[in-house]
């Protein structure tokens, strides 16, 4: 028993914020007011109301902060949680690393679900998993893949490799360099297509571009430019009847 919490086991652990408690383990640590480390090794609950179920190297900063269990994880905002992994942060407020390594959840009411060196930083945003992606418009999100970022307030990015959701509302489902900038805007899959117009779509292909002054406009095809509103452009058109 301290001079204001309690420890019920373990060795070298403190317990100093005001009815903190630490239940086991060795060289924990609850600072905050009613903060409470169950066990494990070198976890630190210094945020009033914070708690560390477990795990190495743990610190719950914030009020009403959680860390599960890990290792090197950290919940930074008010009631924010990290539930396993390493090296996970999560700084927003309400924000959520479910687990995985290296990843972060720094924008209010942010998630990251798993995978690594991952990040949500706009509110609301979401990373499901996949590695190095990030969400940084409001209310965004990225599913999976490698290397793929979602900028737009509500944009989204599936999965692939390397492409951006841009524009507001705007998303790419897959492929690899695809960008999608213009509001609304889609590209579907394929290589190296770009979709600046609103509304616009690109179904897949290579290399081809919808420019920002096209609003309304889709390819269908490779290697094609627009260069009119409201058009589908195509390489070739073949149809068949009975």
């Amino acid at each position: 028993l301290t001079a204001t919490g309690k420890i019920i086991g373990g060795n070298n652990n403190t317990a100093n914020g005001a009815d903190a408690a630490v239940l086991g383990g060795f060289s924990n640590k609850a600072c905050g007011n009613y903060s409470n480390v169950a066990g494990g090794y070198d976890n630190v609950a210094c945020g009033n109301f914070s708690n560390v179920a477990g795990g190495n190297s743990n610190l719950a900063n914030g009020a009403n902060a959680a860390v599960l269990g890990g290792f090197i994880n950290q919940a930074i905002g008010t009631c924010s949680n990290v539930a396993g992994g390493e090296v996970n942060t999560a700084c927003g407020n309400n924000s959520n690393v479910a687990g995985g390594s290296n990843n972060c959840a720094n924008g209010n009411n942010s998630n990251v679900a798993g995978g690594f060196s991952n990040c949500s930083i706009g509110i609301f945003s979401n990373v499901a998993g996949g590695g190095s992606n990030t969400a940084s418009g409001g209310f965004s999100n990225v599913a999976g893949g490698n290397n793929n970022t979602a900028n737009g307030a509500g944009a989204a990015v599936l999965g692939g490799d390397a492409n951006r959701a841009c524009g507001t509302v705007s998303n790419v489902a897959g492929g690899c360099f695809n960008t999608a900038i213009g509001t609304c805007s889609n590209v579907a899959g394929g290589y190296n297509n770009v979709a600046c117009g609103i509304n616009s779509a690109i179904l897949g292909g290579t290399t081809n571009t919808i420019l920002s002054a096209h609003t309304d406009s889709f390819i269908i095809g490779s290697n094609l430019t627009s260069s009119a509103s409201a058009t589908t452009f195509v390489n070739n058109l073949t149809a068949q009847g009975t």
